[in-house]
This record gives C-alpha cells, structure tokens and sequence, in this order.
C-alpha cells in the first residue's frame, strides 16, 4: 500500500482542487493529464535512470552550497544564534529567515539583470507546446488575485 501513497495523494490533491474550483468547466482534462503524466514520467526518470539521478545530484550540490552562503551569512551577523549546527540549537528567525531573505535577494538579482526571464521564456515556451497551456497557466501566474477570490468571498460573510 506504501507503494501508492504518492499516486493517492495526486488523486487527493487533483480531487481537492476540483472540489474548490470555481470554474470547473474551463478546466481542461488534457492539460491536467498532460501534467500528470509529466510528473510520473519525471519520477521514472528521476529514480529508475541513473542519468537523472547523477542531475539532480548536481543541481542539489549547486542549492546546498547557495544554501551555504546564506548559512556563512546569518552566522557573520548572529554569531552562535544563525550557526547552522548551534550548541543553542535551532533558532527559526535567526536560521531560517535569514535564508529566505538572501534567496529572495538572489532571485531578485536575477530578475534584475533578466537571467529569470529568460528561463521564464523558456519554460513558459515548453509547457504551452508540451500541455497547450498558456505561458501564464504553466508558470502558475495566471489569476494568481482570483486564486484568492473564494477567500475574500469567505471573509466577507464572516
């Protein structure tokens, strides 16, 4: 039963997803197979072939040595309180917040000097010949205010 807890929980979060829709009748079966069906054969990539394995092994090198900048940092600041491995022990906004703000920082470098653009371009180009989605529906930006409108419309009636 362990073996199908992932493909329960994308049943689960696909089912909750249709339940609090507001527009259930612009959803497109074929984009939400296509994604689907990316994500598992992404998994079987991912753990079956020992090329995506030896990338992603790679990629998380890259992302845990970014990650340690953001560590050497909240130490030179904090002292022992932003350490990684504190005798104090963990300390969430001396830890965990400074690493937050430094990604966001890096992220809006990026954006500054157009590098996220351009994977934005291309992964929004991909997604829309891949699941015939538009470039905004891929990257998740599409109605990111009218994401919230059940929300707002809940907090009214209270």
């Amino acid at each position: 039963m362990a073996r199908f807890a992932g493909v329960l929980g994308m049943a689960v979060l696909v089912g909750l997803a249709y339940l609090f829709s507001t527009a259930r009748k612009e959803i497109k079966l074929k984009t939400v197979l296509w994604g689907l069906g990316l994500q598992l054969a992404f998994g079987i990539f991912v753990l079956k072939f020992e090329v995506g394995r030896m990338i992603f092994q790679v990629a998380g090198d890259a992302v845990n040595k970014l990650l340690s900048f953001a560590f050497s940092g909240s130490e030179f600041v904090f002292g022992p309180l932003g350490a990684r491995n504190s005798s104090i022990g963990f300390i969430f906004a001396f830890q965990v917040l400074p690493t937050i703000i430094f990604i966001a920082a890096v992220f809006a470098f990026l954006y500054h000097i157009g590098v996220m653009q351009i994977f934005i371009r291309a992964f929004a180009w991909v997604m829309t010949r891949v699941m015939g989605a538009s470039g905004a529906e891929s990257l998740d930006i599409a109605h990111v205010p009218t994401r919230t409108k059940w929300l707002s419309e809940f907090a009214k009636k209270l």
